[in-house]
């Protein structure tokens, strides 16, 4: 068998473990935790942390006095090494140098999250990605869309007057979506958005498409896109124009005589564009 389908992956899991011998290495004596600069020393050599030092008097390990200069090396090998991320018992196997981790983190599709659409309202709960469905169920079952039939979906008391903005969840195809609607007075204009709460990536998988319908059929509009990554806010989103959004001049073409906007959302992964049974679109109920 050809040996070149081997020694690589042995190669990443012998540097791997290197890496790890390393970064043990830099592990604080008093505390415990990992390195980075400003890393201090003693005379012999041994290192310890900014935030441990000014407590102790002399080195925790030999006994000797501190030096006031810095360990170089030390500081050079934390901020080359590669770390964990701090959701690795969660899952997440990525490993980044220590100046890219708080980027990573703030992405992360393991990290902790709000409650989106009710923390503005005193909402103060913080869970994992695959606890966002049972929160919402348990606690905000009305925000909590699940999948329903095809049908007409509205706004009751639509006006084009104030402003309004709505938030909720959606859960399609095990996975989770975020939905966003903002009627903005002083643009006089509506957004739409929905993104797909996960890896970044992932958030092209699948599409998400708005139709609106006025009373007696016409006129009828229809739009789609990608759904957007949870990582950019919904604000960011329509500040760079990839949102969908309607100014209010054809806007109220869609509202009818009672002040009922109706439209239909509908959430759908790509590779099951060729169902024709409906079954894998899914609307939202607003």
């Amino acid at each position: 068998m050809d040996s070149h389908h081997y020694f690589p992956t042995m190669e990443v899991l012998e540097l791997g473990g290197f890496n790890k011998e390393l970064i043990g290495l830099l592990e604080c004596p008093v505390c415990f935790n990992c390195m980075s600069a400003p890393i201090l020393q003693c005379v012999n050599g041994h290192i310890i942390c900014a935030t441990c030092k000014p407590r102790l008097s002399r080195c925790p390990i030999c006994c000797s006095e501190f030096l006031e200069t810095r360990n170089n090396f030390a500081e050079s090998l934390a901020e080359n090494l590669l770390y964990p991320c701090i959701n690795s018992d969660e899952g997440c196997c990525v490993m980044v140098k220590r100046k890219k981790m708080a980027q990573h983190n703030s992405s992360c599709p393991f990290r902790i999250y709000d409650c989106i659409p009710c923390k503005n309202i005193g909402c103060t709960w913080q869970g994992r990605r695959l606890g966002i469905i049972p929160h919402m169920k348990e606690a905000h079952k009305e925000m909590a869309w699940m999948i329903w039939k095809n049908e007409s979906l509205f706004y009751e008391n639509f006006d084009l007057i104030t402003d309004f903005v709505d938030v909720d969840v959606i859960n399609a195809h095990d996975n989770v979506f975020f939905y966003y609607f903002k009627r903005d007075a002083a643009k006089r204009c509506i957004f739409f958005s929905v993104q797909y709460v996960g890896p970044k990536e992932e958030a092209s998988l699948y599409k998400y498409t708005i139709v609106l319908e006025a009373p007696g059929g016409h006129p009828r509009l229809e739009f789609s896109n990608y759904t957007h990554s949870d990582i950019e806010s919904f604000e960011a989103s329509i500040d760079a124009g990839k949102c969908f959004n309607l100014g209010f001049g054809l806007m109220k073409l869609f509202v009818d005589p009672f002040n009922q906007f109706h439209f239909k959302l509908f959430v759908e992964k790509l590779d099951d564009e060729d169902d024709d049974d409906g079954e894998n679109d899914v609307p939202a109920e607003a």
